[in-house]
């Protein structure tokens, strides 16, 4: 039951970060941790800090969802949500943000970015067309 109240954290903790606040979530009781003792260093803020992109990613942080089955094993359901996280990109944005950033690292960076995806694809690609013939 534990780790389904640190995946209930985790969630909580990535929804504040979306909204612009922090995340200074305490572990439940009883958990152990080099941190477990610590207190929250700041108390989130009453407003949410501006936006720096358009916004519709922080609202889609809150999309971010896994959908359990009846006997899933509740490791397995822990690193299938982390995937998913992982793969949506949130958290990636939201270290971005916690910076600022120049249009000209933006620039590089969505480049950079650009030329990764076209990679990718372009081996999904080739891989598909040599198993076509």
């Amino acid at each position: 039951m534990k780790l389904a109240t640190m995946m209930v954290a985790l969630v909580a903790a990535i929804a504040s970060l979306a909204a612009g606040g922090n995340a200074f979530v305490m572990p439940p009781a009883g958990v152990a941790g080099r941190n477990a003792g610590r207190q929250a260093l700041a108390p989130a803020p009453s407003q949410p800090a501006p936006s720096r992109s358009s916004g519709a990613s922080a609202v889609g942080a809150l999309n971010v969802k896994i959908v359990l089955g009846e006997e899933e094993n509740v490791e397995a359901a822990l690193m299938r949500f982390r995937r998913t996280v992982s793969r949506s990109g949130h958290l990636q944005e939201l270290r971005w943000k916690r910076n600022f950033e120049t249009v000209a690292e933006r620039k590089k960076r969505k480049r950079a970015m650009n030329l990764r995806k076209d990679k990718i694809q372009r081996s999904r690609e080739r891989k598909a067309n040599e198993h076509k013939f």
